[in-house]
């Protein structure tokens, strides 16, 4: 005659902080009986262990039974009739009865593996020794004062119609003190395995899966469209440490704002062991924009034409944003900004001549996500390459000469700058155009006078000479030498 199973299982499941577990309760109820075709099979959590809702009393954490949970039940190899049954229950509490998914099939055997959540182990086989194939899910969802159900992974094996579950996780605790946190994730920074694939013993005992693809060294804890609430506590479920997946050399902590980017928030450096049914609690966790340095520079180069203003929006993940306009207040060529507190990112943005503010609909270019240079680098000065790059430099060995040809430039002509001090060195620099009829030359700072060379080459020297400029020096703050003639007449203008 087929049997059918209904199980009774009491999840009076209490998880003790780091310092302080509760065994599992000896008080073993009587075998119970067996009437007709239906066994009723009572399970007993480990006095440590958890399941779905988590309830919180003072350092005491409780989870209960929730309507919906879904349990597997496994007795057999995979593949035989009968070796695998699901179970879900209607209950809520610390007592459930668990019934059957599908009546069109029994379970047989003498020995039975059950594992809860029923989808951390759809792909899970038991004969006899660990069951293999659990998943513990990398990517969670975050519940305020409670975890991810479907990642809170217990299992239960007997050879009576007694199930006591074991948990065969560990959690991390948490709260987050920012605003607008989307995902919080966390790393081992070197060594061992957090979620993915795994085998578990009837102990709960994880032996990870370290295959290509199968275990992971994160776990995410995401608020899907939302964000984390300041001040409620949050848990993430990992894989328990062994000595052969220790995080020995700890692990990092990141705030995601926008659900792509993280931020480093915190990180652990000494080696963890993290025991199965155990809670970590990391306190409350902050993003601290990094302090970056008081002054930016830029050297605009090629974007230094039609007498175009510079900006700068700068941000921070959080989402506080502002916008500075950048000077050339020495009339050096080199425009700088003051950065107020709290702000780690700029776009870059040039405008038309005599803009007032960014109008994204106006702007002639732009830099996005420019990391800004923290505080105490040398690194502060911003030099464009091209016109949509640049990079952060030291203060550059050179000023920016700007050179417009006029008439010179006709017959495939070249370009190149002799520059001096007197009693000093001297250099031939190139000269490379930036627009249309307009060129510039990087030029040594020292260096005080220049002659321009119209060249049928662009060797750094005086062969191939067609005309020069007479010695001209070179003023600062004016911003471009002209050609006004054939002969070596030029003029200093105050715009490109």
């Amino acid at each position: 005659m087929r049997k059918i199973y209904s199980f009774m299982v009491a999840a009076v499941a209490t998880i003790a902080a780091i310092s302080c577990t509760q065994e599992l309760d000896t008080n073993t109820p009587a075998t119970p009986e067996v009437t007709g075709e239906t066994v009723v099979f009572t399970a007993y959590a480990d006095g440590a262990d958890t399941k779905t809702t988590l309830i919180t009393n003072g350092n005491t954490h409780v989870s209960e039974w929730t309507s919906g949970d879904r349990i597997w039940i496994l007795n057999g190899k995979k593949g035989d009739e009968g070796w695998k049954k699901g179970y879900s229950t209607t209950d809520s509490g610390s007592k459930a009865t668990f019934t059957e998914e599908d009546g069109s099939y029994a379970l047989e055997g003498t020995q039975y593996f059950a594992i809860y959540p029923a989808e951390a182990a759809n792909d899970a086989t038991w004969t006899g020794g660990d069951v293999n194939g659990v998943t513990l899910k990398s990517n969670q969802t975050a519940t305020a004062g409670s975890y991810d159900r479907a990642a809170h992974i217990a299992v239960a094996k007997s050879e009576t119609t007694f199930l006591s579950f074991k948990n065969a996780v560990s959690l991390f605790k948490f709260t987050v003190k920012n605003e607008g946190v989307k995902s919080v994730t966390i790393y081992a920074n070197t060594s061992g395995y957090l979620t993915g694939s795994c085998n578990i013993s009837a102990e709960g005992n994880v032996t990870p899966w370290t295959g290509e693809g199968e275990a992971n060294g994160w776990v995410e804890l995401s608020a899907g469209n939302g964000t984390f609430t300041v001040g409620e506590a949050y848990y993430i479920a990992v894989f328990p440490n062994t000595e052969e997946n220790n995080l020995k050399t700890g692990f990092t902590v990141q705030f995601s704002f926008d659900g792509t980017n993280k931020l480093p928030v915190k990180s652990y450096t000494k080696a963890l062991t993290l025991n199965r049914k155990q809670i970590l609690d990391l306190g409350e966790l902050e993003y601290v924009v990094p302090k970056t340095v008081d002054k930016v520079y830029l050297k605009p180069n090629r974007w230094n034409v039609g007498n175009s203003t510079f900006f700068l929006h700068l941000y921070n993940p959080t989402g506080a944003y502002t916008q500075i306009k950048m000077a050339d207040s020495d009339n050096d060529g080199t425009f700088e900004a003051t950065i107020p507190t709290g702000y780690s990112k700029a776009t870059l943005c040039r405008m038309p001549k005599n803009s007032s503010a960014i109008d994204w609909s106006k702007k002639e270019n732009q830099i996005e996500n420019i990391e800004l240079p923290l505080s105490g680098s040398s690194k502060n000065y911003f030099v464009i390459n091209d016109w949509e790059s640049g990079a952060w430099t030291t203060k550059p060995a050179t000023k920016t000469l700007y050179f417009k040809p006029g008439m010179w430039n006709v017959d495939n002509a070249k370009f190149v700058a002799y520059s001096w001090k007197d009693g000093g060195t001297n250099a031939f620099n190139e000269v490379k155009v930036i627009a249309n009829g307009v060129f510039s030359c990087e030029i040594p700072t020292a260096h005080t006078k220049v002659i321009v060379l119209r060249k049928s080459n662009n060797g750094l020297n005086w062969d191939g000479e067609y005309n020069r400029t007479g010695d001209v020096t070179i003023q600062n703050g004016v911003k471009c030498l002209e050609i006004t003639g054939w002969d070596n007449s030029c003029k200093w203008s105050a715009t490109l």
